[in-house]
């Protein structure tokens, strides 16, 4: 199994550094458009984040059951765009700007977090909100994009059997699909709680 994942690594590696390259400048550009943002954006976000805080220090419940649905259709959302624009002639280009998105959305809560609550604290707060989840659910978005920019190429040159791929590339889409489900669960009920932890000793 190693060496099958090795071997499917080194064959399509290059696409795989696009997709990586566009996802870190994706972050760059979250970073950077909190750092632009107006005085008053800056103050609504400062507002929002104490907000939460506070919400979460006052051990009013959490509706996890809430939280859990909310992730698992946002994380079900994305690799569904992903799996559309995969099949579609026009789509492969559209698969980097959201995965360009994606890291967009992560770059712009780091950094958020940071600019609110310093560059120790938030950090804190960012690495254990945002990286356990991530970790188990990025990897496979990846593969996810990869898939669909292989597959769009193969639609328009035709040089393959494209039932087939499509086949392949819907199950990688479903076993995607679990593998969200289990970093929802990480992120409701591990990150979550440890963000709550965290928020005591503030």
């Amino acid at each position: 199994m190693k060496n099958v994942i090795m071997n499917y690594i080194n064959k399509n590696k290059f696409i795989f550094i696009i997709i990586s390259i566009i996802f870190c400048i994706g972050i760059a550009i979250g970073i950077i458009s909190i750092n632009m943002s107006s005085d008053v954006q800056k103050n609504e976000i400062n507002i929002y984040i104490t907000n939460l805080l506070n919400h979460i220090k006052s051990n009013e419940n959490i509706d996890r059951i809430q939280l859990l649905f909310l992730s698992i259709k946002n994380n079900v959302l994305l690799i569904v765009i992903i799996w559309i624009l995969g099949c579609t002639i026009i789509g492969g280009p559209i698969i980097y700007l959201v995965i360009l998105y994606k890291g967009f959305l992560l770059g712009y809560t780091i950094s958020a977090l940071v600019a609110v609550l310093g560059i120790k604290t938030g950090t804190l707060f960012a690495i254990s909100s945002l990286t356990f989840q991530n970790i188990i659910f990025l990897p496979f978005i990846f593969i996810m994009a990869e898939n669909g920019i292989m597959i769009h190429k193969d639609i328009k040159i035709r040089s393959v059997n494209l039932r087939i791929e499509v086949i392949k590339y819907t199950i990688i889409m479903f076993i995607t699909t679990l593998v969200s489900i289990l970093a929802s669960f990480v992120e409701v009920y591990f990150s979550t709680s440890l963000l709550v932890t965290l928020t005591t000793f503030l």
